[in-house]
């Protein structure tokens, strides 16, 4: 039972975490396969003996035609199932796709013509049929190729991840159901449940550790002891240090301002605007982080989405200009929300620079915002060059960066996250290399 329930969770963590990758959908289905291998296993020990004394013969038959359907599932589709993975992982079906359908269906052939056969000699799996070794071994190679010619580092740990997941396990499938009943050797444990139960467990510390496939199990631990988080000599004097620098800055842009004002320099006096809310937004910042609290400090209060998304515009508008980027709007001016305006827009403020960096030049940002029944939700879509999925597991986590620049601290999105969860909400990231990202922020109706 422990077994099946960990089949079953590691089908719904591979499906339902991204159920848009080719790669997630086929890994998920070698899972779905195996269990109905348990299940088989559960019909013949525990619901037919039990239903043989009370049943007629029709239902009994039903039951034999069931665990005999589930066995031939179980048989030959998770070697099928884990060669389209391994061919959709390495990114086989997109560079050829004028063969993926094809293939799909080409390699389905022999899966086809042994439901065809005899019960008996479809059933007769020791050693395994010819072909199922051939899918089986085919599989390890796009994987393995994968794992020692990638060069960015990260990737590659991905890479190696998924090899430790599937290429033992292959290996294993292939010592105990080909090679050694060929030689006429059957161990005294049961290898398949074996070989699942070690599948489970690396599967299951590497989601958690590294991530799987794009998808990763985050463990979150509050701390309940009363020490202050960010009220520390250290902070505190940091602080104090900041607000006084700042200061200086807000007296001087303003001097500047007023300078720029009277003798009537547009481009001085948009620049210097800029530099005072910038100073503004900085010393609010900071003094939400001195309160002495372990998580973020909100000042909740109603704001016009459309209004804050002006004024970040207009302060970035020589970096689009730059770029000679494109911005497009489709904001519900109607649209009122209870936030903290000054970490929403700061969130906001990170997903456009995201944006920037990302595109080149003559590319097109999209900004909308929309009302559904639970949620209002605001989308920063990009054309850039997008993220990788090896690399998305990853995204949220502090001081990690897709950015070559060595001045990038790698804190944008884990400081969006946090803004987000603070405010009961969410934020979601798609992304497609060459396509583009599209950042999601979710805000619960009040």
């Amino acid at each position: 039972m422990v077994l099946v329930l960990s089949l079953l969770l590691m089908t719904a963590i591979l499906l339902f975490a991204h159920p848009t990758r080719e790669p997630n959908r086929w890994a998920g289905s070698v899972a779905f396969f195996s269990v109905l291998g348990e299940l088989t296993i559960a019909i013949d020990e525990k619901i037919i003996p039990v239903i043989v004394p009370l049943a007629n013969g029709p239902i009994i038959a039903g039951l034999e035609w069931v665990k005999g359907f589930f066995y031939f599932l179980a048989l030959y589709l998770p070697p099928y199932s884990l060669l389209m993975f391994s061919l959709s992982y390495a990114g086989w079906f997109q560079r050829r796709k004028s063969w993926k359908r094809s293939i799909i269906v080409g390699a389905l052939i022999p899966v086809l013509i042994m439901f065809l056969l005899p019960s008996e000699a479809s059933r007769d799996t020791r050693p395994i049929p010819f072909w199922a070794m051939i899918y089986y071994a085919t599989a390890a190679v796009p994987c393995l190729r994968l794992a020692y010619r990638e060069v960015d580092k990260r990737i590659r740990q991905q890479h190696r991840v998924v090899c430790w997941i599937v290429v033992p396990s292959i290996g294993f499938v292939l010592l105990f159901d080909y090679i050694l009943p060929l030689l006429q050797f059957h161990p005294p444990f049961d290898t398949k449940r074996a070989g699942l139960a070690a599948v489970c467990i690396f599967f299951f510390v590497f989601v958690v550790r590294y991530g799987v496939l794009g998808v990763r199990i985050r463990l979150e631990k509050y701390s309940t002891s009363p020490e202050p988080y960010g009220e520390t000599p250290l902070t505190f004097q940091f602080y104090h240090a900041l607000k006084s620098e700042l200061g200086k800055i807000q007296i001087a842009a303003r001097r500047i301002f007023y300078l720029a004002q009277r003798t009537k320099q547009q481009e001085l006096y948009r620049d210097t605007s800029h530099l005072i809310d910038a100073t503004e937004r900085i010393m609010a910042i900071a003094f939400r982080f001195r309160n002495s609290s372990q998580q973020l400090v909100l000042y909740e209060q109603s704001c016009i989405i459309n209004e804050l998304v002006e004024q970040l515009l207009n302060s970035l508008t020589g970096e689009f200009c730059s770029k000679n980027l494109i911005v497009r709007k489709k904001l519900d001016e109607s649209i009122v929300l209870c936030c903290d305006s000054v970490h929403v827009q700061q969130v906001m403020k990170n997903l456009f620079y995201n944006a920037i960096e990302a595109m080149s030049e003559g590319g097109c940002l999209t900004i909308t915002s929309s009302l559904s029944q639970e949620t209002l939700d605001i989308s920063v879509r990009d054309s850039g060059c997008g993220i990788a999925p090896e690399a998305m597991p990853y995204i949220f986590e502090p001081h990690f960066t897709t950015k070559s620049n060595e001045a990038n601290d790698g804190l944008g999105l884990f400081y969006s996250h946090e803004v987000m969860r603070r405010h009961q909400g969410s934020i979601e990231i798609h992304s497609q290399i060459g396509i583009g990202t599209t950042c999601m922020l979710h805000f619960p109706i009040q």
